[in-house]
């Protein structure tokens, strides 16, 4: 059953002498208690398309197409009605959780807000859930943890607060933005069990934003991978990881190190850099630095096809070798 089902979503920003188009008409969804990965470098519109959903983008951003959650179009919804999803029935772990975090209150006091505002609740019994789901999260004397500042927090455990804080309304959706950025290898798997088996319990849905196709393999039902605002590939974790089709996508995976990589092997990188928004041109985003690109590619704006059941590419190097079944909708 679909959760989250965004149609033609498109977001342009307005600075004073132009536009820029930074999401070009994506589409996609997400089912209740699945999650999807939302991957690509920086620059992507990874993060842009979350805080949509959030609606939280800046007063410049243009934003048309359709979000619906739960069957209701957020994008049409009031502010006020909007405010009551926000914080309750979606919630995001946001890419720097010292920075989400007010530095003049304690991290007691910034979870008890949160449920003052979502749920009709006593300040003890607001202390009570909030060291609690501390406590589920796996820090330690959560109860003093209550009263202390974001900053006497270390790295991993202020993320770990970060995931409390955003499951402390039972939201049906959460947003994970780049939630294990910073963090070592060990505190990175240990934030990533926990999400996993929280999920578990909960029957959440997790939209999960990140650079790295290492994690987000341990982690999604399905993957979507975003370039410069296009959708490039989607498809399940086993379709995308061992059969992909776009080259940006190969071009992904073969820069992810494995067991077999040798010392001071030097790692693939996808040549040249991600191109600015005012450098787009008619045809294929990618082809200033695809390896397989073809006179179309410059020209014409490939269509998301799809070439096995549920996965989908747009690559006109990949539409002349494939039988396809039947456009993307």
């Amino acid at each position: 059953m679909i959760l989250l089902d965004i149609k033609n979503l498109k977001i342009t920003f307005k600075t004073s002498s132009e536009s820029l188009l930074a999401i070009d008409s994506i589409s996609f969804h997400v089912d209740k208690g699945e999650t999807v990965g939302v991957v690509g470098e920086t620059g992507s519109g990874k993060t842009i398309t979350s805080l949509s959903v959030m609606r939280l983008l800046p007063s410049n951003a243009k934003i048309s197409g359709e979000i619906f959650f739960n069957g209701s179009d957020l994008l049409k919804i009031s502010e006020k009605e909007m405010d009551e999803i926000r914080g309750k029935k979606i919630s995001m772990i946001f890419q720097e959780p010292m920075t989400a975090f007010d530095p003049l209150y304690t991290v007691g006091t910034q979870f008890s807000e949160v449920l003052f505002k979502h749920e009709n609740v006593s300040k003890l019994e607001a202390k009570k859930r909030s060291v609690e789901m501390l406590k589920l999260v796996g820090i330690p004397e959560s109860e003093k943890r209550f009263y202390q500042y974001p900053h006497e927090y270390s790295g991993g455990m202020i993320q770990r607060a970060m995931i409390a804080l955003a499951l402390l309304t039972n939201p049906e959706l959460i947003i994970a933005d780049e939630p294990t950025t910073g963090l070592d290898v060990t505190i990175q798997m240990q934030v990533l069990n926990l999400i996993k088996r929280i999920q578990k319990t909960s029957n959440l849905s997790i939209l999960f934003i990140t650079h790295d196709l290492g994690v987000i393999s341990k982690m999604a039902n399905r993957i979507i991978v975003l370039y410069l605002g296009k959708i490039f590939e989607v498809g399940t974790v086993k379709d995308v990881i061992f059969s992909s089709i776009h080259p940006y996508t190969k071009g992904l995976i073969s820069s992810v190190p494995t067991l077999k990589t040798v010392k001071y092997e030097k790692l693939y990188s996808i040549p040249g850099n991600v191109p600015s928004l005012k450098e787009i041109g008619e045809g294929c985003r990618f082809y200033s630095r695809c390896p397989i690109r073809m006179n179309i590619c410059k020209e014409k704006d490939p269509q998301l096809l799809e070439y096995t059941k549920g996965h989908f590419a747009a690559c006109w190097a990949a539409n002349a070798d494939r039988n396809l079944v039947h456009s993307y909708e």
